[in-house]
């Protein structure tokens, strides 16, 4: 019983690391064709909910999945 109980624990926890590591932070700035920062930009992971604006530097973090897309706009 013991033994079933430790084996499904190990069982979520690696299921659980394998689904956070399919994930990267992505950092960066955006910038116009005169490389002048562009603040609110919204950057978004293409086919999700997930987004986020750059700030007044034109940077931005975003999680996002390792073969994933990010769309921006202005």
């Amino acid at each position: 019983m013991v033994r079933k109980i430790v084996l499904s624990i190990v069982t979520v926890l690696t299921a659980c690391f394998m689904a956070m590591a399919q994930n990267v932070q992505v950092t960066g700035t955006v910038v116009d064709s005169a490389g002048e920062p562009i603040v609110g930009a919204a950057i978004v992971v293409a086919g999700t909910t997930t987004g986020v604006t750059s700030n007044v530097d034109g940077s931005f973090s975003v999680n996002a999945p390792r073969n994933g897309k990010l769309i921006v706009s202005c």
